[in-house]
């Protein structure tokens, strides 16, 4: 019975192949954009990493209340692998690696692994092989490991590049493994692993301190496990351990920043409207379809075809289509995904180590799209178009009569949800955009163009005394001087935006009826040149000077309005409870940090640097192309071998990482927003193109009773606009409701912004006339006598 059905439905189809891909292309759009959507969210926020025993896995850290490390001293790291605590402890230590020499210089993520970590995380090399438990200890360290994307563009994919020698930090390295790109460990960009026994006491001057990754023992609560390792850690290394406890982040779930969080119900919400859009166009094409048969579905139930025979038949070929959308929209999601995986920003993708690709959840997420899809493109019509009666189906006039009551209006209902949908997708998008724009637009107080910053430590050495380090300082910043391009080079404690650090508490200012303001304040230790290179203007007081006490200040404009509002400060003091006074020396611009998290963007006060410090910051301010990373590291470990740099980078995209999610956010939910737009105005174009074919009689009826051609079109138009002045009344409610929920996202934008909604009305009128125009136009150029000839 049901192959005589489906049958059926496929010779229906292919005799009217046309509506039926509309109707395919429609559905495979709808069910390929949620796929991909859903994909993506849960690459991002709900899928376990792809490691095996995942929920056993775990970074362990000594940490306090007043602080910690991440990583672990050897003696803590050797004293948890002895016990029975865990079952394994391995570890990792990420670091920024140069490879090759000369022009073919190059910087990559790396890390240096124990032996057996990567075996533990299930890696499986696509040439090759992993480490040895033997490698990684005094000579045997000279091996690599590498990312298949390192392989492509280094070697061209040569199977026989196992055993080739590369440099790898200056010095020569045996290839012998490649990873597949899929596999992400421990950042998601991490191309290069080096094998390091952590257990060796530290070599060199700068020591490599592991990070441990363990894996839970069966039996064992994590709780309790923790608790014994604080005690292990104690005994093995006081000092580190004294006020410190064993803390684990799980490696199962992944983590997300909170703009990614906040905005992933956002895109969800979005895919789902597009989602009923597309399935209320389809619907509303296949009620005109069944519409169209209703003399041909009397004539069955007349014959005696029963209603739930009837509706079945109608569902198959919902099926049939629905089918047919679940194969080509699987296609649409693989290509989205494609796309997604070279479009999307770092900002969203870092804190993942999933690979974005279609798998079993994906496929399950297809299906379930695609039966809802079905469901809901497919159970109106059918509903409805098994109402029809016998009797008034087989009336000779039935065939040029208007269209029935219940559907019209099930058409009218479809409309109307579909522009309220787009509606509220156009207001958050248009409000998403707007947010972007005036975040990418924002006032930082400095200027970053030309500006590379780079985090140097080991300066001198860890044994060097403070003469020692100022003379390798100097060295060092002659060296970057003479790089070409390079126009100024500033030593410092903290870069921009981030800082050297932050300090929070109680402040108070010298006035004697002064209250106490509770505030966080960002820190930087500066020269009088750090001003002079960031271009940062000083608008009250001066810079640094040698003679000055290390308890002079610059502070910025937020903190002198805090503290002063409405006072000079220069001369003034200002401490934090119990510690002693700072004075003020000048007032700087404020700087800025455009980001929808308002705690990051903190007030700032500067100290005065002191040369000789084993840590610092560098700043070089460029003429023209900076000097790559590569070629900086380089200058660094030519003029001091003990030194290693790291976080180092073009200030600009420091800045622009922080727009990069809401840029990411604006433009998928504006490219949902518009692809529900244009599939409002089609569905609106299709309804009254077959409006006005149903009612040709009646229209010519009233032309011929001497209404003028004008009144017709005006009639149709008028159709057009009541269905989207509905849909935008109901659909700015909801929008109301969501720019509410959207405010975590915006930036200098309010919920209110009268130019988003203008936009959307504007755009919404031009839908509307661009949909109904031809209808009006043809309905208008009906021939009164050419329908009484067809009668």
């Amino acid at each position: 019975m049901f192959i005589d059905d489906l049958r059926r439905a496929l010779r229906r189809l292919v005799a009217q192949p046309a509506p039926a891909l509309g109707a395919v292309l429609m559905l495979a759009l709808a069910i390929g954009l949620a796929t991909a959507m859903f994909s993506l969210i849960d690459t991002l926020l709900m899928r376990t990493v792809p490691f095996p025993q995942a929920e056993r896995l775990a970074h362990v850290m000594m940490l306090g209340p007043s602080g910690g490390s991440i990583s672990v001293d050897p003696s803590v790291l050797h004293a948890w692998r002895e016990s029975r605590l865990f079952d394994r402890v391995e570890a990792q230590a990420p670091a920024t690696m140069l490879l090759g020499s000369g022009a073919d210089l190059t910087s990559s993520k790396g890390a240096y692994v124990s032996p057996g970590l990567l075996q533990m995380l299930g890696a499986r090399p696509i040439n090759g092989r992993l480490f040895s438990p033997e490698e990684g200890r005094p000579g045997t360290g000279d091996r690599v490991v590498i990312a298949e994307r390192l392989w492509r563009s280094m070697f061209g994919a040569d199977l026989a590049a196992i055993g080739t020698r590369m440099l790898v930090e200056g010095s020569p390295a045996t290839l012998i493994g490649v990873l597949p790109d899929e596999f992400r460990f421990p950042e998601w960009d991490t191309a290069v692993w080096r094998p390091m026994d952590f257990l060796a006491p530290p070599a060199g001057d700068r020591p490599v301190l592991p990070r441990a990754i363990v894996r839970y023992s069966p039996g064992i609560p994590a709780a309790d496990a923790l608790k014994a390792a604080t005690t292990m850690a104690h005994e093995a290394y006081p000092p580190q351990a004294d006020n410190q406890w064993a803390q684990a982040e799980s490696l199962a779930s992944p983590y997300q920043g909170k703009y990614a969080r906040a905005a992933a119900p956002v895109l969800a919400a979005a895919a789902v409207m597009v989602f009923l859009v597309l399935c209320a166009n389809v619907s509303g094409l296949l009620l005109a379809r069944l519409d169209a048969r209703m003399r041909e579905i009397g004539v069955a139930a007349a014959l005696g075809a029963s209603r739930g025979r009837l509706m079945r038949e109608a569902l198959v070929e919902s099926l049939c289509l629905g089918a047919g959308g679940l194969a080509l929209g699987l296609a649409v999601a693989a290509g989205l995904l494609t796309i997604a995986r070279a479009w999307l920003p770092e900002a969203l993708l870092i804190h993942t180590l999933n690979p974005i690709d279609l798998d079993a959840r994906a496929f399950a997420a297809a299906s379930a799209a695609g039966g809802a899809a079905v469901l809901a493109a497919g159970l109106l019509p059918a509903w409805f178009a098994t109402r029809v009666s016998p009797m008034s189906a087989m009336r000779p006039a039935a065939r040029g009569s208007s269209e029935g009551r219940g559907s019209r209006a099930a058409r009218r209902v479809l409309l109307v949800s579909e522009v309220a949908f787009a509606c509220m997708l156009l207001v958050g998008a248009s409000l998403l955009v707007r947010s972007f724009m005036r975040m990418a637009g924002a006032e930082r107080g400095l200027d970053s163009s030309g500006v590379t910053t780079a985090w140097v430590q080991g300066i001198g050495g860890q044994d060097a005394t403070g003469p020692a380090r100022v003379a390798a300082s100097r060295r060092l910043e002659e060296a970057l001087r003479q790089l070409p391009g390079v126009q100024a080079v500033a030593f410092s404690f903290g870069t921009p935006p981030d800082g050297g650090g932050w300090t929070m508490g109680e402040w108070v200012s010298d006035g004697s009826s002064a209250a106490p303001i509770e505030a966080t304040f960002q820190q930087y230790q500066v020269g009088p040149d750090f001003f002079d290179l960031y271009r940062i203007p000083i608008v009250r007081g001066r810079t640094f000077r040698t003679e000055d006490h290390e308890r002079t200040v610059v502070i910025s404009e937020r903190i002198a309005d805090l503290l002063w509002p409405g006072v000079d400060p220069v001369g003034r003091s200002f401490h934090r409870e119990g510690k002693e006074p700072f004075t003020v020396i000048g007032v700087a611009r404020e700087l800025h940090l455009p980001t929808t998290e308002t705690r990051s963007d903190r007030p700032e006060f500067y100290l005065q640097f002191v040369p000789g410090r084993a840590n610092v910051s560098i700043n070089i301010r460029c003429g023209g192309p900076c000097p790559d990373v590569a070629r900086i590291r380089q200058t660094v470990r030519d003029v001091e071998p003990r030194a290693d740099v790291w976080q180092a980078g073009v200030l600009d995209r420091a800045y622009l990482a922080e727009v990069e999610g809401p840029r990411a956010a604006a433009a998928l939910v504006l490219t949902l927003a518009l692809i529900a737009a244009v599939a409002v105005g089609g569905g609106l174009f299709a309804v009254l193109s077959y409006a006005a074919g149903r009612r040709r009689r009646e229209f010519g009826i009233r032309l011929a009773l001497g209404a003028r051609p004008g009144e017709i079109g005006g009639l149709m138009l008028r159709e057009g606009a009541r269905v989207v002045v509905a849909g935008a009344v109901i659909g700015g409610l909801g929008a109301w409701w969501l720019s509410r929920a959207l405010s975590s996202l915006m930036y200098g934008v309010t919920p209110g912004d009268p130019g988003s909604w203008l936009m959307v009305a504007g755009l919404l009128i031009v839908i509307a006339l661009a949909a109904s125009w031809r209808p009006a136009a043809r309905a208008a150029r009906i021939d009164p006598s050419m329908l009484l000839r067809e009668e």
